[in-house]
């Protein structure tokens, strides 16, 4: 998570992506089985994005965890994900696999 220079800095004193950093290292040192995700890396950069990326799929594969993400970034999704739920207005518009150019739509 690359957070070892944060260790004597309180909340308050954190950028918004280091605050991302620190809640999803949170939310895994608890090793639950299910993991909620909702825009886990929206405010990093794109290097430390990628990085925790790879992160991500790591700890996802090793512990054998369930994870929801929900995204806007379609890289992003393509590259974590492997099963897509597209949502419109709360509905679901359609399933697939990343990746895949086509998503099932439900009524077809």
């Amino acid at each position: 998570m690359e957070l070892e220079e944060l260790a004597g800095r309180f909340p308050r004193e954190l950028s918004g992506g280091q605050q991302q950093r620190v809640a999803l290292a949170r939310a895994l040192v608890r090793r639950s089985k299910l993991l909620l995700l909702d825009e886990p890396l929206s405010a990093l950069d794109t290097q430390m994005r990628s990085r925790l990326q790879d992160f991500l799929l790591e700890t996802h594969r090793s512990r054998g965890l369930s994870t929801i993400l929900v995204s806007h970034d379609a890289r992003e999704v393509g590259r974590l994900a492997d099963r897509v739920i597209q949502l419109k207005d709360g509905k679901i518009e359609g399933t697939g696999l990343p990746g895949k150019r086509k998503i099932w739509k439900p009524g077809r």
